[in-house]
């Protein structure tokens, strides 16, 4: 054995934010102040919120506020900005405590994937830490020195939003288990359809796509267009950027090609 295969692998955790919520909505805060309610680019952001552009730690807090729903992607690759969302800018200017207010904060609490699962799992009876350290480490893949400041913010993040057990999972999900009929793909249909099923009960239609993780879910008021796709595809293309900005910077095809 060479002297690397003695290296410890390093595990890398899922998907979670890097901040609580009362955290990341200070950042939007924060984000109003300079940019009001425009779309501003994430170098932009990222100045006034004292990083380097190229800081991971700024890249990991705009993702905390994406996770959140704090923030909205406009545009494609070097035109690429973001803007509060209509939850960030409710939570910021409504009466605080109103029943709006109170319920932006538990939908954007309930907002990162990780954090509606363990809600969940487990609602406010938890188990002891030791046990949910298990449980992120054994089920979920977590790295074990990310564990503890991970289940810090989650706390941190149910009290904040004052959340009790009737607090509701997952809205699109639910929304798309109401009576909706299934249309399943026809046999023999095209290679780029076999995992995806449109459904809908009048409005609003939910197009459900089987990805590697599992489904996908995507919720429109109405049949989408082609200019809906264009936003949906960047959008996803910042999440990308969020998640893995080398990636997706070898991702980014040469400027002058169609």
């Amino acid at each position: 054995m060479g002297s690397n295969d003695h290296k410890k692998a390093r595990i890398r955790s899922p998907s979670y934010p890097a901040v609580d919520l009362k955290e990341a909505i200070r950042r939007a805060k924060q984000f109003k102040e300079f940019g009001g309610q425009h779309p501003v680019t994430i170098k932009f952001v990222l100045e006034h919120w004292g990083y380097k552009s190229s800081s991971s730690n700024g890249m990991k807090m705009v993702a905390a506020l994406s996770s959140f729903g704090l923030v909205d992607a406009i545009g494609s690759g070097d035109d690429r900005k973001i803007r509060l969302s209509q939850g960030a800018m409710r939570i910021l200017v409504d009466h605080e405590g109103s029943p709006e207010w109170k319920k932006t904060i538990k939908d954007s609490a309930l907002s990162p994937k990780i954090y509606k699962e363990l809600w969940e799992k487990w609602g406010l009876n938890m188990p002891p830490d030791k046990e949910v350290h298990a449980h992120l480490i054994l089920e979920r893949g977590f790295n074990e020195g990310a564990v503890t400041g991970f289940l810090d913010d989650y706390k941190s993040t149910i009290e904040f939003a004052k959340l009790d057990n009737s607090a509701k999972i997952g809205a699109l999900e639910e929304t798309a288990e109401e009576g909706e009929s299934f249309v399943e793909p026809e046999s023999g249909s095209h290679e780029n359809q076999k995992d995806r099923q449109i459904f809908s009960a009048g409005k609003p239609l939910v197009e459900r796509i089987t990805g590697p993780d599992g489904a996908i879910l995507l919720q429109f008021s109405d049949t989408p267009s082609y200019d809906q796709y264009k936003f949906l595809e960047a959008y996803i293309r910042l999440r990308m950027m969020i998640l893995d900005p080398s990636k997706t910077a070898k991702d980014e095809p040469p400027k002058g090609n169609s």
